[in-house]
């Protein structure tokens, strides 16, 4: 009997220890009734029914991130458009891939077909490649300027490009 009454009361402790978590959890309160705020009526101009703004886009060109960097982290191809767009690679060449996009008030982007042109053809090489990409080829160290047109808008960035030893520096800013 004393068995059984011990385990009556322990599972009736329980049961209080759970109906206590759960109104603890859950407290019941009481519904307010708030009644609204008189609202004078609006008035309606003529400017309500004009055609809205449309919405500014800007054209932007986005370099392709290396792939070496890229790889291990399973991000794919990433492309960038950073005011400035600076990086290294060994050897005597400096190799980069670009396009034109447009973006809108809202982010989006869109990839844009464009002609390509460069204020020094000896320093910079441009090859056109599919949907609307580059291929950029720094040859040579100094100071030039890359133009990309499309739809009526123009890009131009500053090319700026050292050699050391082993790479070739190469800053892009837009």
């Amino acid at each position: 009997m004393r068995t059984a009454g011990r385990v009556v009361l322990g599972v009736v402790l329980i049961a209080a220890a759970f109906a206590i978590a759960t109104a603890w959890r859950h407290p019941r309160v009481a519904p307010v009734s708030v009644a609204p705020a008189p609202v004078a009526p609006a008035k309606v101009s003529d400017a309500a029914f004009e055609t809205p703004a449309q919405p500014q886009q800007r054209m932007v060109v986005a370099f392709k991130l290396p792939t070496d960097i890229t790889r291990g982290h399973y991000l794919g191809e990433r492309w960038v458009s950073p005011p400035k767009f600076a990086f290294a690679q060994a050897g005597r060449e400096y190799t980069a891939q670009a396009k034109l996009q447009q973006v809108g008030d809202d982010g989006t982007r869109t990839d844009l077909s464009g002609d390509w042109s460069t204020s020094d053809p000896n320093m910079i090489a441009i090859s056109h490649d599919a949907a609307g990409q580059v291929t950029l080829v720094v040859r040579e160290p100094g100071e030039a300027q890359l133009t990309a047109s499309a739809g009526g808008q123009r890009k131009v960035l500053k090319v700026r490009a050292t050699r050391t030893d082993d790479a070739m520096e190469v800053a892009f800013v837009q």
